[in-house]
């Protein structure tokens, strides 16, 4: 069989957190697949740091609307709701053991996956490249002017062009604007355009693992499951990003799209918007034509909440549990 090349876009790693028993025979199936041989997983940078900092977001949003307690109206037999809310409350906690745990079976089969994939080097050359395609209004891209999705098509672009590409998203960054589940038609030349290969997009992994097995690997009602799942977006995080936004000078020499790009990868407290610029990350001076905000140095760190202080800092490690000490915790534990 010959080996095909997948790209697994961030919501499809986060809804194996939101799915149900399903979503574990999909994930064991591709690790397989992987093992066999038959595939490559393709797990830009980019990627890793969206499902490091959504993961727990996820987590609030399926408890939410999945374990609200049940509200006595008052006419009915309130024993009979304080039993069933004892209940959601004992499957709450399991999800909540389960989510987080590193030995529980999600975890460890996203960290064998993850250990599998082929991890492209992130440059400063390919920001720049998603910073000004997001600033002539290419796709791949959302309408908050976040420029994730331009980052992960270039690092794609750069590495991987020289073979057919599968894509595997269901947020519509990718898709055509007339036909979804096409990939979109300035993309799908553009990857042509450069070694003449193809690029297809899937909205379901289970499908895409039917198609390369030739059998019902995945079954229907997986597939069902996981196409029932759509785009998941943030609004404490859209809100977070507006009010920082609507603070901002934008005529100070940096760009909004630029702002966003920063919201979105950690804090710009750093940044310099009245002379000069520095490394968000370790406050480096930059070199002033860089369109980053970023060091060269800095580029693979990932921004995340301390599990004790909830103070943020930039981690040089992926940790699948989410669960991160920042220095001065570390330190405290230490003294």
């Amino acid at each position: 069989m010959k080996k095909l090349r997948i790209f697994v876009d961030t919501n499809i790693y986060l809804d194996f957190y939101r799915a149900s028993e399903h979503s574990l025979n999909t994930l064991m199936a591709i690790i397989k697949l992987i093992k066999d041989d038959d595939v490559e997983l393709i797990l830009p940078k980019q990627v890793v740091s969206e499902f490091t900092r959504d993961k727990e977001i996820v987590y609030k949003e399926f408890v939410g609307q999945n374990f609200s307690n049940i509200k006595d109206p008052g006419f009915v037999d309130s024993r009979q709701i304080d039993k069933l809310n004892k209940l959601l409350d004992k499957i709450k906690k399991d999800y909540q053991k389960k989510f987080f745990n590193p030995r529980s079976k999600i975890n460890t089969g996203i960290k064998e996956l993850f250990d599998f994939a082929i991890v492209p080097e992130e440059t400063s050359e390919i920001l720049d490249m998603a910073y000004y395609r997001t600033l002539r209004g290419n796709p791949p891209r959302k309408n908050n002017n976040s420029f994730g999705d331009a980052v992960i098509w270039e690092t794609l672009l750069k590495y991987f062009s020289d073979k057919d590409l599968i894509i595997v998203s269901r947020d519509g960054d990718f898709s055509s604007e007339l036909h979804k589940k096409e990939i979109h038609t300035f993309l799908k030349n553009e990857w042509n355009h450069i070694k003449n290969k193809r690029v297809s997009l899937s909205d379901s992994l289970g499908e895409v693992i039917n198609k390369i097995t030739r059998k019902e690997t995945v079954k229907k009602e997986a597939i069902q499951e996981e196409k029932k799942y759509s785009e998941y977006v943030s609004a404490s995080r859209i809100s977070e990003l507006a009010n920082l936004a609507g603070g901002l000078n934008l005529n100070q020499g940096i760009s909004q799209s630029h702002f966003a790009f920063v919201s979105d990868i950690g804090s710009a407290s750093k940044v310099s918007l009245l002379g000069e610029r520095v490394c968000e990350c370790c406050g480096k001076k930059l070199e002033s034509y860089s369109a980053l905000n970023r060091c060269y140095g800095c580029l693979s760190k990932v921004m995340v909440n301390c599990s004790k202080c909830g103070k943020s800092f930039f981690s040089d490690s992926f940790n699948i549990t989410g669960q991160y000490i920042c220095p001065d915790c570390s330190g405290n534990q230490q003294a």
